[in-house]
């Protein structure tokens, strides 16, 4: 009977190496890259001075949404869009 050497194989440990290499430099990628995106969206609902911002009131967001419908996106898609919302 042949003996079975425990653990990882070379190619295994190789395999292992590579993403542990890998992992740290895709976090940061990940963190540097979105999370000025997370930011600037935080900072949309507020209002003020950096030293004084005050959270705006969410209707105001609730109306752009609701304003962007399918009849407005259809006549912006065709040219048709006079800038009035109705």
């Amino acid at each position: 009977m042949k003996n079975k050497k425990k653990g990882m194989s070379i190619t295994g440990k190789q395999r292992a190496a590579g993403w542990i290499y890998l992992a740290p430099a895709t976090i940061l990628i990940f963190i540097m890259s979105f999370w000025p995106i997370i930011q600037a969206v935080i900072t949309s609902f507020k209002t003020g001075s950096s030293a004084n911002m005050q959270w705006a009131n969410p209707e105001i967001y609730r109306k752009h949404i609701l304003i962007f419908n399918y009849r407005s996106a259809n006549h912006a898609c065709t040219g048709n869009f006079t800038g009035t919302v109705t």
